[in-house]
């Protein structure tokens, strides 16, 4: 199907937010291979609504990454008690995929996002620009 030339004289920017506290709610999630292919990641979808400094709402989507080793599950741990899981849940035979069905199921779970804003050079080069990162996520209640 071919697309045809596109206007981008007016496209809107997407710069990177302020640091703060958002309210959000879960999206989706996705098991991928790590970049060194030597474990899995966990890629987390977020959903928030920001208003920017003419008034204007937003609808922004944010991932946080959750990494699998032994070393790095204390965070996921920490991220998916604070979204609501209960702490009994996490034993030798806990099962990740139905946890995290439960906090990105079909009806999706309000959660307040504290996202930070840090400059970042891509890995291949470049220019250094700034991003944001989910540095906390947890239930609203």
């Amino acid at each position: 199907m071919p697309l045809g030339r596109i206007d981008f004289a007016n496209a809107p920017s997407y710069e990177a937010i302020p640091a703060g506290v958002y309210e959000g709610q879960t999206d989706t999630w996705e098991a991928k291979p790590s970049s060194k292919g030597d474990s899995t990641n966990i890629e987390a979808r977020f959903r928030f609504d920001y208003t920017d400094e003419n008034g204007n709402i937003q609808n922004r989507s944010i991932t946080k990454w959750w990494n699998l080793k032994k070393e790095a599950l204390w965070r996921l741990r920490a991220d998916l008690i604070n979204m609501g899981v209960d702490p009994s849940e996490f034993n030798e035979q806990t099962d990740i995929e139905a946890l995290l069905n439960q906090v990105f199921g079909a009806i999706p779970t309000p959660v307040q996002l504290t996202i930070d804003k840090a400059p970042y050079t891509p890995p291949t080069g470049g220019e250094s620009q700034l991003r944001n990162n989910v540095i906390a996520v947890k239930l609203v209640s």
